[in-house]
């Protein structure tokens, strides 16, 4: 019924970017040169069809076996799964990368802080509930609501069989990439890749120039339009000279606050989870941080 043979989910800030640069080096998929391929999601672009979609993103195709996106918007959404199962049945496969819910949502929250979008404490920003109705919100501010991953993933086990998803967390994925990367080539029925070195891609930083942030945020194409002009060695020096560490993120050190937070907005949903997908996750119920450095939070 179509060529798209797997969709990488999300869930947003778990290590989607570095897990699209690795599988972009695998013979055998064909992923878009853009990561997160907006369709499913947008009102702007759903209505322009399947064949819009298909040739926007995926007209370069050569010989590869499989043809996928890893596409982080579309775990949230309610309407996307059934959109895809209209578009391309039900035969697709599904990979979910789940994180701790409350490291995903501060995470989630410092990228808005960067952006210059957010200017409510954290906590405040955490009872929040984004307007369904206003997509920009939901997109933005949406802290809580993407962290809660059972609802999102009963949507799509409501429609499509359980035998089509691999679920794995953040938390595995930086401990052990190769270990990951290997279930994921044999659940796609492709040939292993030994991967060379770690990766870690789209580390968190801003930008010297406020301007210039809102610009590569707000039109993702020029960014990707940079890669594609400029080789590898220009991109570094043009990084050193426009871009900079975040130097105060939000974070939260006393257990007493992560577990009175963990309890109040996700205890019930994780446990849920665990059924749901079959993860041990009672580990994310400690205040457990993830070394970030070691792998995307994108």
């Amino acid at each position: 019924m179509g060529i798209i043979n797997f969709y990488c989910l999300g869930a947003q800030k778990a290590g989607t970017s570095t897990l699209h640069d690795l599988l972009k080096n695998h013979p055998d998929i064909f992923l878009p040169e853009i990561k997160e391929a907006a369709f499913y999601q947008d009102e702007k672009f759903y209505p322009k069809g399947r064949d819009w979609y298909l040739e926007r993103y995926f007209s370069n195709r050569s010989k590869e076996k499989i043809v996928g996106s890893v596409s982080p918007e579309f775990l949230f959404y309610p309407w996307v799964p059934k959109r895809i199962k209209n578009e391309f049945g039900i035969d697709i496969k599904f990979i979910i990368i789940l994180r701790n819910p409350l490291l995903r949502a501060i995470s989630h929250y410092n990228m808005s802080k960067t952006r210059d979008l957010e200017k409510r404490d954290f906590f405040s920003a955490l009872k929040g509930n984004p307007d369904m109705s206003d997509f920009f919100s939901l997109k933005h501010f949406s802290y809580r609501q993407r962290s809660l991953y059972s609802e999102q993933i009963e949507r799509y086990l409501d429609l499509f069989p359980k035998e089509n998803f691999l679920f794995f967390t953040f938390e595995e994925f930086v401990k052990n990439q190769q270990n990951v990367v290997d279930r994921i080539t044999k659940f796609l029925g492709i040939s292993k890749m030994t991967l060379q070195k770690r990766m870690h891609s789209n580390q968190a930083f801003d930008y010297k120039i406020p301007f210039l942030q809102i610009l590569i945020w707000k039109f993702p194409y020029l960014y990707f339009s940079i890669k594609r002009i400029f080789p590898k060695n220009v991109r570094k020096i043009l990084a050193l000279l426009f871009r900079r560490k975040v130097k105060s993120k939000f974070k939260i050190n006393d257990q007493f606050i992560y577990s009175t937070l963990i309890e109040e907005h996700f205890s019930k949903d994780i446990k849920k989870t665990e059924d749901l997908t079959g993860l041990t996750l009672n580990y994310w119920f400690n205040n457990q941080q993830t070394d970030e450095t070691n792998v995307s939070v994108n």
